[in-house]
């Protein structure tokens, strides 16, 4: 770490003097000696218990007796050389530097380091004539705040007194004013939300609260559930009267641990601050310490905890458990068994609440009552049927918050989005639209319009995916089941298997499928997920190995994007361990990563794709005969395939097993169109027309129909005949500005003819 050019230059100073006096070698002694020329220290001087010309006689005196001049002579070139303390004094420095977080190594971090350091006879001289640690400490936080008192030129006394006076008053401070807030008097200034209902759960803190010991309540439950707000009703409570007793007069103060942490740079600040909090605390009978995210006072202000020092959770243990302070805390479940049950000596000095969520009438509910205060700070009206609508809408399509804190973002945003808009009125239209953005869905899935969607569902899907319309059938029954309401809420929408050979739409339908619901494709190609412990890549990877916390691919997509269709490509190729990992989300729609977190799969729409049995197919079995016959062969033997590639428990758990047949010829035609159609459009894009008759279509058909790479081989010929001949032409010849193309069967083959 670099040094301050103030104490390089004392150090340089020092190392002069050494040079130019012949002493044996430079001591902090020395480097003490050079300082007090300083303006720094001449402003000690203000302090009436320091006496810097007694300081200067001893230091003399002691350089004379313990470093005479003389005893040594120096080249130019000669190397000054430091005692063992004056380099073990500049590292300890170096370290006061880092745990203040300061860029360079001051002047007083040396001084620190000085004065700390009992084996050097510095330290007892400055704290035999008034300079002290404390005192130190005082004058740096002074120097950090007001570097113009440390400027001759800028001096001004009078500012001064006032300045410390000041600081002698904060120092005194009651530690409540500065570190608390008072949520007895807000409830008073009407500053807090109305509560509405959790009436038990009030009554059953009160009843802690008043207990002779061990009246510490610690309401714990989910985010957003109103944890806090319960607090923020007692304290309404008690500004009401509506209390016991014991606890009339009461007063709920509110401390946050990073409020006590901030600004404590040296060890012994933080104890300091905490004692003082809790022996002001201890002086009101009727104080009550509320302490939100408890969790965090374990570990709060000991660092690491190599240097020994005590954590808020130890220093308040005492106190809560005599019973002459009340606490009242609040953390998530998953917190609680992370971290504070850990701490049973703490967690046994407070009584567990569960809080947990509302249900949709207690939401609609606690909406109204905090209802007006949205409509004053937004300056607009909410209709009536919004209350339940943002309710219903957040339960749906937000599974990873909670009511009513989900519902309340709702209400808020809608309101942001109709005063930005102009709007005095806020209808179900703006709930809508706040959702959509938000859950990143279709506004018509949200309004209803989707009907209208839904009504031909599968003749648009028919148009694009071809030759497939029993799968196509099946597929689409299913999904319109399940968004006409007739499905388990506690599964996906739906999952399906497809099961056919490479080449004959499968994927194809799960695009399809994923563009007309507007929701996003996630496709996961299963090839790679072939080892066992490949399955720590969809959910993550076990403690202790690298990446724990980055989360799995799998788990992270769903939770980024938990309304989508889910493609699970090539399924047999995976592990078996994985179809266990599975059979979670396809029960229970949520899976579970290596965290403990869950990713929600009740709002996917799940695709699993399989060639298994591909191969048997269209070999024809004693007795079958026919095109028909042909079909049922293929039908009996993947399904056989399926039975012996897919456990019970996996088949039985799927909506449904869609066959996929062999494309014919008339299908394999509308293959080459589309495939073709689509080469012409991006030539249109460059201003080139393209034609081509029905005979080209029918030769690219009869030529890339493939048993054995299906649709895939119609595409990849029209690519190579077609598009791949116009490359040349494109980039450097009569197709450059534009052009017209015409495709035409010559001689056995495709032929294309180019005008410029």
């Amino acid at each position: 770490m670099e040094l301050s050019e103030e104490l390089s230059s004392f150090l340089e100073q020092a190392e002069d003097v050494v040079y130019e006096r012949g002493l044996e070698y430079a001591t902090p002694e020395l480097v003490l000696f050079c300082m007090l020329d300083s303006a720094t220290i001449n402003h000690f001087a203000i302090n009436p218990d320091i006496n810097l010309a007694s300081l200067e006689k001893d230091v003399l005196e002691y350089l004379e007796e313990y470093n005479p001049t003389g005893k040594r002579k120096y080249e130019e070139e000669d190397e000054i050389p430091h005692s063992v303390l004056f380099d073990e004094v500049l590292a300890k420095a170096e370290a006061f530097a880092k745990e203040e977080k300061s860029n360079e190594v001051s002047l007083y971090h040396y001084l620190f380091s000085m004065v700390t350091d009992k084996r050097l006879h510095a330290s007892y001289m400055m704290k035999n004539n008034g300079i002290n640690m404390e005192f130190l400490l005082a004058a740096r936080q002074f120097e950090l705040n007001h570097p113009e008192f440390f400027d001759l030129s800028k001096m001004n006394f009078e500012q001064l007194a006032e300045e410390a006076a000041a600081a002698v008053e904060k120092s005194t401070q009651d530690p409540l004013d500065s570190y608390a807030v008072n949520l007895t008097d807000l409830a008073k200034e009407g500053k807090l939300d109305k509560l509405v209902g959790r009436n038990e759960e009030i009554e059953r803190t009160i009843e802690i609260l008043c207990r002779r010991t061990k009246n510490n309540p610690l309401h714990v439950g989910d985010a957003g559930v109103g944890k806090t707000s319960i607090t923020e009703g007692l304290a309404q409570r008690i500004a009401e009267g509506n209390v016991p007793d014991y606890l009339k007069d009461a007063e709920i103060y509110s401390v946050e641990m990073s409020s006590l942490v901030a600004g404590t740079k040296f060890r012994g600040d933080f104890e300091k601050r905490i004692k003082k909090l809790v022996e002001s605390l201890q002086k009101k009978p009727k104080a009550i310490l509320f302490i939100d995210e408890i969790h965090t006072m374990i570990g709060a202000g000991s660092g690491n905890n190599s240097s020994g020092s005590l954590d808020a959770a130890n220093i308040l243990k005492p106190a809560l458990s005599k019973g002459n302070l009340r606490c009242i805390g609040s953390t998530t479940f998953e917190e609680y068994t992370k971290t504070f049950e850990k701490d049973r000596a703490l967690a046994r000095r407070f009584h567990k609440i569960d809080i947990l969520e509302p249900t949709r009438d207690e939401s609609i509910k606690i909406l109204k009552g905090i209802l007006p205060k949205y409509e004053e700070f937004h300056k607009v009206k909410y209709s009536p049927e919004c209350l339940a609508q943002a309710v219903d809408l957040s339960v749906r399509f937000f599974n990873d918050k909670r009511l009513p804190d989900k519902a309340i973002d709702v209400i808020d945003e809608s309101g942001v989005y109709a005063r930005l808009h102009g709007k005095s009125r806020v209808t179900v239209n703006e709930i809508r639209h706040v959702v959509s953005r938000a859950a990143k869905v279709p506004l018509e899935t949200i309004s209803g319009k989707e009907k209208e969607n839904l009504r031909n569902f599968d003749q648009k899907i028919k148009a694009e995916v071809f030759g497939q319309d029993v799968a196509v059938e099946a597929v689409c029954s299913a999904v319109k089941k399940a968004r006409a309401g007739f499905r388990n809420l506690e599964k996906p929408e739906a999952s399906f298997l497809f099961v056919g050979p490479t080449g004959v739409g499968k994927t194809e339908l799960a695009k399809v499928l994923a563009e007309k619901l507007g929701v996003k494709l996630l496709r996961f190609d299963m090839s790679e997920y072939q080892e066992s412990y490949s399955i720590s890549r969809l959910i993550g990877s076990a403690p202790g190995y690298v990446g724990y916390e980055n989360g799995g691919v799998l788990t992270e997509a769903v939770r980024k994007e938990n309304h989508a269709v889910i493609l699970f490509d090539e399924i047999e190729k995976a592990h078996s361990d994985i179809y266990n990992t599975l059979l979670q989300v396809l029960d229970y729609g949520t899976l579970t990563d290596s965290q403990g977190r869950k990713a929600d799969f009740r709002n996917c729409l799940i695709i699993f794709t399989s060639n298994c049995g591909a191969r048997d197919m269209g070999r024809n079995s004693v007795g079958f005969s026919g095109s028909g016959d042909i079909i049922t062969n293929d039908r009996f033997v993947l399904k056989d395939a399926v039975e012996k590639t897919f456990t019970p428990e996996f088949r039985n758990r799927l909506d449904k097993i869609v066959y996929f047949e062999r494309l014919g010829k008339d299908i394999a035609v509308r293959i080459a169109c589309k495939a073709v159609d689509a080469i012409a459009k991006r030539l249109e894009s460059k201003k080139i027309s393209f034609t081509a008759s029905q005979e080209v279509y029918d030769f690219i058909a009869e030529q890339g129909l493939s048993a054995e790479f299906g649709a895939r081989n119609i595409q990849r010929y029209a690519e190579e005949k077609i598009a791949s001949p116009l490359i040349d032409e494109l980039l450097f010849g009569r197709l450059t500005n534009g052009g017209k193309v015409e495709v035409v069967v010559e001689k056995g083959g495709l032929k294309c003819h180019v005008v410029s």
